[in-house]
Protein backbone atom coordinates (compact mmCIF):
# COMPACT_ATOMS: atom_id res chain seq x y z
CA UNK A 1 0.00 0.00 0.00
CA UNK A 2 1.63 3.22 -1.12
CA UNK A 3 2.04 6.12 1.26
CA UNK A 4 0.19 9.26 0.33
CA UNK A 5 0.58 12.74 1.69
CA UNK A 6 -3.05 12.75 2.61
CA UNK A 7 -4.29 9.57 4.25
CA UNK A 8 -7.75 8.96 5.58
CA UNK A 9 -8.72 6.83 8.51
CA UNK A 10 -12.36 5.95 8.96
CA UNK A 11 -13.45 6.90 12.46
CA UNK A 12 -17.13 6.14 12.25
CA UNK A 13 -19.49 5.36 9.45
CA UNK A 14 -23.20 5.06 9.02
CA UNK A 15 -22.67 1.38 8.44
CA UNK A 16 -25.30 -1.30 8.71
CA UNK A 17 -23.22 -4.38 7.98
CA UNK A 18 -19.90 -3.52 9.52
CA UNK A 19 -18.52 -2.11 6.28
CA UNK A 20 -19.29 0.62 3.81
CA UNK A 21 -22.59 -0.26 2.24
CA UNK A 22 -25.57 1.22 0.51
CA UNK A 23 -29.14 0.09 0.60
CA UNK A 24 -29.94 0.03 -3.11
CA UNK A 25 -33.39 -0.48 -4.58
CA UNK A 26 -32.13 -3.54 -6.53
CA UNK A 27 -29.73 -6.34 -5.55
CA UNK A 28 -26.30 -5.07 -4.52
CA UNK A 29 -23.55 -5.09 -7.16
CA UNK A 30 -20.07 -4.69 -5.70
CA UNK A 31 -17.56 -2.71 -7.73
CA UNK A 32 -15.09 -5.56 -7.66
CA UNK A 33 -17.53 -8.31 -8.61
CA UNK A 34 -19.44 -8.55 -11.85
CA UNK A 35 -23.04 -9.70 -11.51
CA UNK A 36 -26.19 -9.12 -13.50
CA UNK A 37 -29.87 -9.28 -12.62
CA UNK A 38 -32.47 -9.55 -15.34
CA UNK A 39 -35.49 -7.29 -15.02
CA UNK A 40 -37.18 -8.98 -18.00
CA UNK A 41 -36.07 -11.04 -20.99
CA UNK A 42 -33.96 -8.36 -22.69
CA UNK A 43 -33.34 -5.76 -19.98
CA UNK A 44 -30.08 -6.11 -18.09
CA UNK A 45 -29.44 -4.25 -14.86
CA UNK A 46 -26.04 -3.08 -13.65
CA UNK A 47 -25.12 -1.18 -10.49
CA UNK A 48 -21.91 0.24 -9.09
CA UNK A 49 -20.64 2.18 -6.09
CA UNK A 50 -17.96 4.81 -5.90
CA UNK A 51 -16.82 7.52 -3.53
CA UNK A 52 -15.52 11.05 -3.23
CA UNK A 53 -14.07 12.60 -0.10
CA UNK A 54 -13.37 16.07 1.24
CA UNK A 55 -12.50 17.77 4.50
CA UNK A 56 -13.68 21.17 3.24
CA UNK A 57 -17.31 21.94 4.06
CA UNK A 58 -17.95 24.03 0.94
CA UNK A 59 -17.01 21.05 -1.26
CA UNK A 60 -19.69 18.76 0.19
CA UNK A 61 -22.04 19.15 -2.77
CA UNK A 62 -19.17 18.72 -5.25
CA UNK A 63 -18.07 15.51 -3.50
CA UNK A 64 -21.56 14.08 -3.69
CA UNK A 65 -21.86 14.93 -7.39
CA UNK A 66 -18.45 13.42 -8.11
CA UNK A 67 -19.31 10.20 -6.30
CA UNK A 68 -22.44 9.95 -8.45
CA UNK A 69 -20.51 10.53 -11.68
CA UNK A 70 -17.86 7.97 -10.72
CA UNK A 71 -20.48 5.36 -9.84
CA UNK A 72 -22.36 5.99 -13.09
CA UNK A 73 -19.18 5.62 -15.13
CA UNK A 74 -18.36 2.35 -13.39
CA UNK A 75 -21.89 1.01 -14.00
CA UNK A 76 -21.49 1.86 -17.70
CA UNK A 77 -18.17 -0.02 -17.81
CA UNK A 78 -19.87 -3.06 -16.29
CA UNK A 79 -22.54 -2.91 -18.97
CA UNK A 80 -19.88 -2.66 -21.67
CA UNK A 81 -18.03 -5.67 -20.25
CA UNK A 82 -21.21 -7.70 -20.34
CA UNK A 83 -22.17 -6.71 -23.88
CA UNK A 84 -18.69 -7.56 -25.15
CA UNK A 85 -19.27 -11.15 -24.05
CA UNK A 86 -22.91 -11.28 -25.08
CA UNK A 87 -24.30 -13.60 -27.75
CA UNK A 88 -22.08 -13.35 -30.88
CA UNK A 89 -25.16 -13.66 -33.09
CA UNK A 90 -26.48 -10.43 -31.58
CA UNK A 91 -23.21 -8.60 -31.21
CA UNK A 92 -21.92 -9.32 -34.72
CA UNK A 93 -18.63 -7.64 -35.53
CA UNK A 94 -18.88 -4.61 -33.26
CA UNK A 95 -15.72 -2.95 -31.96
CA UNK A 96 -15.15 -1.81 -28.38
CA UNK A 97 -15.95 1.75 -29.53
CA UNK A 98 -19.25 0.50 -30.91
CA UNK A 99 -20.13 -1.23 -27.63
CA UNK A 100 -19.31 1.93 -25.67
CA UNK A 101 -21.53 3.95 -28.01
CA UNK A 102 -24.39 1.49 -27.53
CA UNK A 103 -24.19 1.73 -23.74
CA UNK A 104 -23.69 5.47 -23.33
CA UNK A 105 -26.43 6.34 -25.82
CA UNK A 106 -28.98 3.81 -24.59
CA UNK A 107 -28.66 3.29 -20.84
CA UNK A 108 -31.47 4.32 -18.49
CA UNK A 109 -30.91 5.27 -14.87
CA UNK A 110 -33.01 3.17 -12.51
CA UNK A 111 -34.25 5.26 -9.59
CA UNK A 112 -32.40 8.20 -8.11
CA UNK A 113 -28.81 7.57 -6.98
CA UNK A 114 -28.46 6.37 -3.39
CA UNK A 115 -25.92 7.86 -1.02
CA UNK A 116 -24.23 7.09 2.24
CA UNK A 117 -22.20 9.56 4.21
CA UNK A 118 -19.19 8.49 6.26
CA UNK A 119 -16.59 10.29 8.32
CA UNK A 120 -12.84 10.04 8.46
CA UNK A 121 -10.04 11.57 10.47
CA UNK A 122 -7.41 13.38 8.44
CA UNK A 123 -3.81 12.38 9.25
CA UNK A 124 -0.45 13.15 7.70
CA UNK A 125 1.94 10.62 6.18
CA UNK A 126 3.30 9.77 9.65
CA UNK A 127 -0.16 9.05 11.03
CA UNK A 128 -0.37 12.29 13.04
CA UNK A 129 -3.84 13.68 13.55
CA UNK A 130 -4.32 16.91 11.54
CA UNK A 131 -7.11 17.99 13.87
CA UNK A 132 -9.95 17.87 11.40
CA UNK A 133 -12.50 15.39 10.18
CA UNK A 134 -13.75 14.94 6.66
CA UNK A 135 -16.67 13.38 4.87
CA UNK A 136 -16.84 10.54 2.38
CA UNK A 137 -19.84 10.29 0.10
CA UNK A 138 -20.45 6.89 -1.40
CA UNK A 139 -22.98 6.76 -4.24
CA UNK A 140 -24.76 3.78 -5.74
CA UNK A 141 -26.05 4.17 -9.29
CA UNK A 142 -28.14 1.55 -11.09
CA UNK A 143 -28.71 1.48 -14.83
CA UNK A 144 -30.69 -0.62 -17.31
CA UNK A 145 -29.61 -1.48 -20.84
CA UNK A 146 -31.82 -3.13 -23.45
CA UNK A 147 -29.77 -5.74 -25.31
CA UNK A 148 -31.93 -5.11 -28.38
CA UNK A 149 -29.95 -1.86 -28.73
CA UNK A 150 -27.06 -3.94 -30.11
CA UNK A 151 -29.11 -5.22 -33.01
CA UNK A 152 -30.52 -1.75 -33.73
CA UNK A 153 -27.03 -0.29 -33.71
CA UNK A 154 -25.76 -2.88 -36.22
CA UNK A 155 -28.40 -1.70 -38.69
CA UNK A 156 -27.22 1.93 -38.60
CA UNK A 157 -25.22 3.49 -41.39
CA UNK A 158 -21.56 4.47 -41.03
CA UNK A 159 -22.30 8.17 -40.47
CA UNK A 160 -24.88 7.45 -37.77
CA UNK A 161 -22.48 5.10 -35.99
CA UNK A 162 -19.69 7.67 -36.17
CA UNK A 163 -21.97 10.27 -34.60
CA UNK A 164 -22.89 7.99 -31.69
CA UNK A 165 -19.26 6.99 -31.15
CA UNK A 166 -18.30 10.66 -30.98
CA UNK A 167 -21.06 11.34 -28.44
CA UNK A 168 -19.79 8.47 -26.31
CA UNK A 169 -16.21 9.73 -26.50
CA UNK A 170 -17.33 13.23 -25.51
CA UNK A 171 -19.27 11.83 -22.54
CA UNK A 172 -16.24 9.87 -21.34
CA UNK A 173 -13.97 12.91 -21.77
CA UNK A 174 -16.45 15.03 -19.78
CA UNK A 175 -16.42 12.50 -16.94
CA UNK A 176 -12.62 12.38 -16.85
CA UNK A 177 -12.50 16.18 -16.73
CA UNK A 178 -14.99 16.27 -13.85
CA UNK A 179 -12.97 13.64 -12.01
CA UNK A 180 -9.71 15.59 -12.41
CA UNK A 181 -11.30 18.91 -11.55
CA UNK A 182 -12.72 17.62 -8.29
CA UNK A 183 -9.38 16.25 -7.18
CA UNK A 184 -7.78 19.62 -7.99
CA UNK A 185 -10.51 21.37 -6.02
CA UNK A 186 -10.00 19.11 -3.04
CA UNK A 187 -6.22 19.38 -3.17
CA UNK A 188 -6.06 23.16 -3.44
CA UNK A 189 -9.17 24.22 -1.50
CA UNK A 190 -7.29 25.32 1.63
CA UNK A 191 -4.78 27.40 -0.32
CA UNK A 192 -7.38 29.63 -1.98
CA UNK A 193 -9.35 32.59 -0.77
CA UNK A 194 -13.10 32.01 -0.20
CA UNK A 195 -13.86 34.07 -3.31
CA UNK A 196 -11.43 32.11 -5.50
CA UNK A 197 -12.71 28.80 -4.16
CA UNK A 198 -16.33 29.70 -4.78
CA UNK A 199 -15.51 30.70 -8.36
CA UNK A 200 -13.89 27.30 -8.91
CA UNK A 201 -16.89 25.55 -7.35
CA UNK A 202 -19.24 27.44 -9.66
CA UNK A 203 -17.22 26.32 -12.68
CA UNK A 204 -17.29 22.76 -11.43
CA UNK A 205 -21.07 22.88 -10.87
CA UNK A 206 -21.50 24.17 -14.42
CA UNK A 207 -19.64 21.14 -15.77
CA UNK A 208 -21.83 18.82 -13.73
CA UNK A 209 -24.95 20.53 -15.11
CA UNK A 210 -23.61 20.28 -18.65
CA UNK A 211 -22.96 16.57 -18.25
CA UNK A 212 -26.49 16.10 -16.91
CA UNK A 213 -28.02 17.94 -19.86
CA UNK A 214 -26.03 15.95 -22.40
CA UNK A 215 -27.43 12.73 -20.93
CA UNK A 216 -31.06 13.82 -20.91
CA UNK A 217 -31.65 13.20 -24.59
CA UNK A 218 -30.32 9.64 -24.24
CA UNK A 219 -32.25 8.55 -21.17
CA UNK A 220 -35.63 9.14 -19.64
CA UNK A 221 -35.86 11.64 -16.83
CA UNK A 222 -34.57 10.03 -13.67
CA UNK A 223 -37.64 8.68 -11.85
CA UNK A 224 -38.04 9.40 -8.16
CA UNK A 225 -36.38 7.02 -5.75
CA UNK A 226 -39.74 5.43 -4.91
CA UNK A 227 -42.50 4.34 -7.27
CA UNK A 228 -45.35 6.75 -6.71
CA UNK A 229 -48.55 4.76 -6.46
CA UNK A 230 -51.78 5.83 -4.81
CA UNK A 231 -51.67 5.58 -1.03
CA UNK A 232 -53.94 3.10 0.64
CA UNK A 233 -56.55 4.83 2.78
CA UNK A 234 -56.38 3.24 6.19
CA UNK A 235 -58.12 3.85 9.47
CA UNK A 236 -56.25 4.31 12.72
CA UNK A 237 -57.25 1.25 14.65
CA UNK A 238 -56.40 1.03 18.35
CA UNK A 239 -53.78 -1.27 19.75
CA UNK A 240 -54.94 -4.69 20.98
CA UNK A 241 -56.69 -4.70 24.34
CA UNK A 242 -54.80 -5.18 27.62
CA UNK A 243 -54.16 -8.86 28.36
CA UNK A 244 -52.48 -10.90 31.05
CA UNK A 245 -50.30 -12.57 28.43
CA UNK A 246 -46.60 -11.66 28.84
CA UNK A 247 -45.37 -9.71 25.85
CA UNK A 248 -42.66 -11.14 23.64
CA UNK A 249 -40.97 -9.25 20.81
CA UNK A 250 -40.35 -10.72 17.38
CA UNK A 251 -37.18 -9.93 15.46
CA UNK A 252 -37.31 -6.41 13.97
CA UNK A 253 -37.89 -5.95 10.24
CA UNK A 254 -36.40 -3.03 8.35
CA UNK A 255 -39.23 -1.31 6.43
CA UNK A 256 -37.78 2.05 5.44
CA UNK A 257 -34.90 4.47 5.21
CA UNK A 258 -34.59 8.22 4.73
CA UNK A 259 -31.93 10.91 5.06
CA UNK A 260 -31.61 14.54 5.97
CA UNK A 261 -28.27 15.58 4.38
CA UNK A 262 -26.47 18.77 5.44
CA UNK A 263 -28.07 20.79 2.62
CA UNK A 264 -31.37 20.59 4.52
CA UNK A 265 -33.58 18.62 2.11
CA UNK A 266 -34.84 15.05 2.32
CA UNK A 267 -33.87 11.80 0.62
CA UNK A 268 -36.50 9.06 0.68
CA UNK A 269 -34.38 6.06 -0.14
CA UNK A 270 -36.71 3.20 0.73
CA UNK A 271 -40.50 3.35 1.09
CA UNK A 272 -43.62 1.60 -0.21
CA UNK A 273 -45.12 4.91 -1.33
CA UNK A 274 -43.75 8.40 -1.74
CA UNK A 275 -45.15 11.59 -3.18
CA UNK A 276 -42.95 14.63 -2.87
CA UNK A 277 -41.97 17.96 -4.33
CA UNK A 278 -38.45 17.68 -5.82
CA UNK A 279 -35.85 20.17 -4.62
CA UNK A 280 -35.38 22.97 -7.15
CA UNK A 281 -32.59 24.87 -5.37
CA UNK A 282 -29.78 25.50 -7.85
CA UNK A 283 -26.97 23.04 -7.41
CA UNK A 284 -29.10 20.51 -5.53
CA UNK A 285 -31.73 19.72 -8.17
CA UNK A 286 -29.85 16.67 -9.51
CA UNK A 287 -29.24 15.02 -6.14
CA UNK A 288 -32.60 13.29 -5.73
CA UNK A 289 -33.69 15.54 -2.84
CA UNK A 290 -37.22 16.58 -1.90
CA UNK A 291 -38.61 19.67 -0.20
CA UNK A 292 -42.03 18.53 0.97
CA UNK A 293 -44.12 15.39 0.85
CA UNK A 294 -45.42 12.22 2.45
CA UNK A 295 -44.01 8.69 2.46
CA UNK A 296 -45.51 5.40 3.58
CA UNK A 297 -43.57 2.51 5.09
CA UNK A 298 -45.46 -0.76 5.06
CA UNK A 299 -49.03 -1.42 3.94
CA UNK A 300 -52.52 -1.71 5.35
CA UNK A 301 -53.43 -1.08 8.96
CA UNK A 302 -49.84 -1.32 10.16
CA UNK A 303 -48.40 1.28 7.75
CA UNK A 304 -46.29 4.09 9.17
CA UNK A 305 -46.40 7.50 7.46
CA UNK A 306 -43.76 10.22 7.35
CA UNK A 307 -44.77 13.85 6.76
CA UNK A 308 -42.02 16.35 5.98
CA UNK A 309 -41.57 19.96 4.90
CA UNK A 310 -38.03 21.32 4.57
CA UNK A 311 -38.99 24.77 3.32
CA UNK A 312 -41.02 25.43 6.43
CA UNK A 313 -37.72 25.55 8.29
CA UNK A 314 -36.85 28.80 6.51
CA UNK A 315 -39.53 30.51 8.56
CA UNK A 316 -40.24 28.51 11.73
CA UNK A 317 -39.26 24.89 12.19
CA UNK A 318 -38.84 21.99 9.78
CA UNK A 319 -41.83 19.64 9.72
CA UNK A 320 -40.76 16.08 10.60
CA UNK A 321 -43.63 13.88 11.79
CA UNK A 322 -44.22 10.12 11.97
CA UNK A 323 -47.47 8.28 12.49
CA UNK A 324 -50.78 8.11 10.69
CA UNK A 325 -51.74 9.20 7.18
CA UNK A 326 -53.71 11.92 8.98
CA UNK A 327 -51.06 14.37 10.16
CA UNK A 328 -53.20 15.13 13.21
CA UNK A 329 -52.30 11.68 14.53
CA UNK A 330 -48.52 11.93 14.27
CA UNK A 331 -45.62 12.71 16.55
CA UNK A 332 -42.67 15.00 16.01
CA UNK A 333 -39.21 13.51 15.85
CA UNK A 334 -35.97 13.94 13.89
CA UNK A 335 -34.19 12.49 10.84
CA UNK A 336 -30.53 11.52 10.82
CA UNK A 337 -27.94 10.41 8.28
CA UNK A 338 -29.59 8.02 7.77
CA UNK A 339 -32.76 7.16 9.66
CA UNK A 340 -33.63 3.46 9.57
CA UNK A 341 -37.23 2.45 10.36
CA UNK A 342 -37.69 -0.92 12.08
CA UNK A 343 -41.06 -2.62 12.55
CA UNK A 344 -41.33 -4.74 15.71
CA UNK A 345 -44.22 -7.18 16.12
CA UNK A 346 -45.27 -8.85 19.37
CA UNK A 347 -47.15 -12.00 20.33
CA UNK A 348 -49.99 -9.83 21.71
CA UNK A 349 -50.64 -8.16 18.34
CA UNK A 350 -49.17 -4.81 19.31
CA UNK A 351 -46.74 -3.22 16.86
CA UNK A 352 -43.92 -0.78 17.61
CA UNK A 353 -41.63 1.20 15.33
CA UNK A 354 -38.00 1.89 16.18
CA UNK A 355 -36.60 5.01 14.49
CA UNK A 356 -32.82 4.62 14.40
CA UNK A 357 -31.17 7.96 13.66
CA UNK A 358 -27.57 8.18 12.50
CA UNK A 359 -25.56 10.91 14.18
CA UNK A 360 -23.98 13.46 11.82
CA UNK A 361 -21.17 13.96 14.32
CA UNK A 362 -20.25 10.29 14.11
CA UNK A 363 -21.21 9.27 17.64
CA UNK A 364 -23.42 6.28 16.81
CA UNK A 365 -27.20 6.17 16.82
CA UNK A 366 -30.02 7.77 18.75
CA UNK A 367 -33.31 5.90 18.88
CA UNK A 368 -36.98 6.71 19.30
CA UNK A 369 -39.65 4.06 19.90
CA UNK A 370 -43.18 4.92 18.79
CA UNK A 371 -46.47 3.08 18.38
CA UNK A 372 -50.23 3.31 18.92
CA UNK A 373 -51.72 3.31 22.38
CA UNK A 374 -54.94 1.57 23.37
CA UNK A 375 -56.95 4.44 21.83
CA UNK A 376 -55.21 4.27 18.45
CA UNK A 377 -53.18 7.44 19.03
CA UNK A 378 -49.50 7.45 18.10
CA UNK A 379 -47.27 8.03 21.12
CA UNK A 380 -43.54 8.26 21.74
CA UNK A 381 -42.48 5.70 24.35
CA UNK A 382 -38.87 6.72 24.72
CA UNK A 383 -35.97 8.56 23.11
CA UNK A 384 -32.49 7.35 23.99
CA UNK A 385 -30.92 10.78 23.70
CA UNK A 386 -33.25 12.14 26.39
CA UNK A 387 -32.79 8.97 28.43
CA UNK A 388 -29.03 9.56 28.45
CA UNK A 389 -29.68 13.16 29.52
CA UNK A 390 -31.56 11.84 32.54
CA UNK A 391 -29.24 9.01 33.58
CA UNK A 392 -25.82 10.26 32.48
CA UNK A 393 -26.24 14.02 32.63
CA UNK A 394 -26.50 16.39 29.67
CA UNK A 395 -22.78 17.15 29.53
CA UNK A 396 -21.57 13.67 30.44
CA UNK A 397 -23.00 11.90 27.39
CA UNK A 398 -21.54 14.12 24.70
CA UNK A 399 -19.87 11.89 22.15
CA UNK A 400 -21.80 8.85 23.41
CA UNK A 401 -24.29 7.09 21.17
CA UNK A 402 -26.24 3.86 20.83
CA UNK A 403 -24.69 0.84 19.20
CA UNK A 404 -25.48 1.23 15.49
CA UNK A 405 -27.78 -1.35 13.88
CA UNK A 406 -27.95 -3.48 17.01
CA UNK A 407 -30.54 -3.74 19.75
CA UNK A 408 -31.65 -6.80 21.62
CA UNK A 409 -34.74 -8.48 23.11
CA UNK A 410 -35.31 -10.60 26.19
CA UNK A 411 -38.98 -11.62 26.25
CA UNK A 412 -40.80 -8.35 27.13
CA UNK A 413 -37.64 -6.21 27.34
CA UNK A 414 -35.79 -4.14 24.72
CA UNK A 415 -32.06 -3.76 25.42
CA UNK A 416 -30.01 -0.94 23.91
CA UNK A 417 -26.29 -0.61 24.57
CA UNK A 418 -24.54 2.76 24.55
CA UNK A 419 -20.89 3.74 24.32
CA UNK A 420 -18.30 5.27 22.02
CA UNK A 421 -16.93 4.29 18.65
CA UNK A 422 -13.16 4.10 18.31
CA UNK A 423 -10.99 3.54 15.28
CA UNK A 424 -12.04 1.06 12.60
CA UNK A 425 -15.66 1.35 13.78
CA UNK A 426 -14.97 -0.60 16.98
CA UNK A 427 -17.78 -0.06 19.48
CA UNK A 428 -16.71 0.32 23.10
CA UNK A 429 -19.81 -0.40 25.19
CA UNK A 430 -20.16 1.62 28.41
CA UNK A 431 -23.55 0.41 29.59
CA UNK A 432 -27.08 -0.45 28.58
CA UNK A 433 -30.68 0.60 29.05
CA UNK A 434 -33.38 -2.02 29.52
CA UNK A 435 -36.90 -1.02 28.52
CA UNK A 436 -39.37 -3.51 30.05
CA UNK A 437 -42.99 -3.48 28.94
CA UNK A 438 -45.56 -3.07 31.73
CA UNK A 439 -48.89 -4.47 30.48
CA UNK A 440 -50.85 -2.86 33.29
CA UNK A 441 -49.33 0.60 32.80
CA UNK A 442 -49.22 0.16 29.01
CA UNK A 443 -45.77 1.72 29.00
CA UNK A 444 -42.08 0.88 29.26
CA UNK A 445 -40.08 1.02 32.44
CA UNK A 446 -36.38 1.93 32.30
CA UNK A 447 -33.44 0.19 33.98
CA UNK A 448 -29.88 1.52 33.63
CA UNK A 449 -26.92 -0.85 33.85
CA UNK A 450 -23.45 0.67 33.80
CA UNK A 451 -20.58 -1.56 32.68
Amino acid sequence: MHKKKFLAKLVLASVLTGGINFLPAVPIFHAGNFQVSVAHAEIKTFAAKNTAMTDVESLTNAAKSTAQERALNLAQKKAETFLKTFSPTLRGRLTDEDISAVVINNFKIVNAPLYRKLYYQAVDENGNDLGRNGEIYEATVTINIDTAALDKYRKLGAQQREKLIKQAQNAQAAFEEIDRDFEELRKNARTKSPKQLQADINKFDAKISKAEKSRKKNQSATPPAIVQDKPAITEDKPAPPVTNQPMQFSQPVKIGELNLPPMGFFEITKADYHKGVPCTVKGYEHLGLYEKGIARFGNGEDALYFHYDAKNSRFTEMVIRFGSQDIKNTIEDSVGIPTIIWKIKTNTGRIFYMLEHGDAAGFGAQRTLIGKNEKGTFVKYFNTYKIKDTYLGERNHRGIGDEWNKFYFQKDTIIIRYGKYGRVNRFNAMGEFRFKWDEKAQWFGVEHIKY
